[in-house]
Formats: C-alpha cells, sequence, structure tokens
C-alpha cells in the first residue's frame, strides 16, 4: 500500500483535530483557501483543486482553484474558473484539467458547463461547447480519463467526451 497524506481543506467550522496515530499518515500543506466539494485531479506532476464552497452562515460556492506541488509540498494559485462551483467533476484531458457540471450555492443550481485549462499555460479556464443542450446538469458526478476519453459517470448512465482533438471551442 502507498503513503497516506492528508489535507486540510475544510472550513474552520466543520473542522475535526484529527490525531496522527498511524505513521503512515502524514500531515501535508493546507489549501491556500479552505474549503470543501473540491473536484481534485493530477496532471503533469501537479495537483489541481477546483472550485468547492464555504459555509459562513449560508453555502457560498467558489471559484477558486489551486495546484500541488507534491515534491515542494506547496499549494499556488491558478486561474479561477469562469463560474463558481462546489461539487464540481474534475479529468485530465491531455495536458488540460476540465471541470464538468458542479453546483452553485445559494441558487441551488445544478450547473451544465465544461470548462478548461491549460496546464502548460495556466492563463485563463475556457467554456467548451460539449453537449450542452443534452447534458443533464449534474453536481457529485466522478469522472476518469482513459485513453484521452473522458468516462462520466452520472447516476446511472455513463457518458464517454471526445477526445482533446474533437472537442469544439
Amino acid at each position: 500500500m502507498g503513503v497516506v497524506h492528508e489535507v486540510h481543506g475544510v472550513p474552520s467550522t466543520y473542522s475535526v483535530p484529527i490525531a496522527y496515530k498511524d505513521p503512515s499518515v502524514t500531515k501535508r500543506a493546507d489549501l491556500l483557501v479552505a474549503r470543501c466539494g473540491i473536484g481534485l485531479e493530477l496532471c503533469n506532476g501537479f495537483i489541481y483543486a477546483l472550485g468547492g464552497c464555504v459555509f459562513d452562515g449560508k453555502w457560498k460556492s467558489l471559484a477558486c482553484c489551486e495546484k500541488y506541488d507534491v515534491d515542494k509540498d506547496v499549494w499556488s494559485a491558478v486561474p479561477a474558473l469562469c463560474e463558481a462551483k462546489a461539487y464540481v467533476c474534475a479529468c485530465r484531458m491531455g495536458l488540460c484539467i476540465v471541470a464538468i457540471g458542479g453546483y452553485m450555492y445559494p441558487q441551488g443550481a445544478r450547473l451544465t458547463k465544461f470548462e478548461r485549462l491549460s496546464v502548460l499555460e495556466e492563463k485563463e479556464w475556457e467554456i467548451l461547447n460539449v453537449m450542452e443542450s443534452c447534458w443533464i446538469p449534474r453536481r457529485g458526478c466522478g469522472g476518469i480519463t482513459i485513453n484521452e476519453q473522458v468516462l462520466i459517470s452520472v447516476s446511472y448512465t455513463h457518458l464517454t467526451l471526445p477526445t482533446n482533438r474533437e472537442v469544439k471551442n
């Protein structure tokens, strides 16, 4: 079994002290913005944390994004998503991170937009024109990249996104 690391990202209102009794669990750097409901994905040697939500009397979705350098144990900010979202599905597509769906607090809206960030340029997120007319808004869906195609699990339905070359901009 691999090494287990823990990163704190939950707002302090809900933080629970953790006793490190198991020596295989080590504490790592905290996220820059404490939050829950983030999407995580590994791309080009960095872990990307997308969106999330905080509770300050009421729930609020965030558009912030960060990347984690495992070797240096450091989080750094990357451009914010175009749309604030929690429970977003994060997937790798080539050398890009794709943010799929999500949930917007406090409006209570399930989101349909797909956004993409090139991890080489890290300039800004772009909205993708991918099946938005037939995509059922989802939050908390799962996704994985297999053979450069993204498989999205949405309840009892599975969708496969086209490869990076086939996505319309």
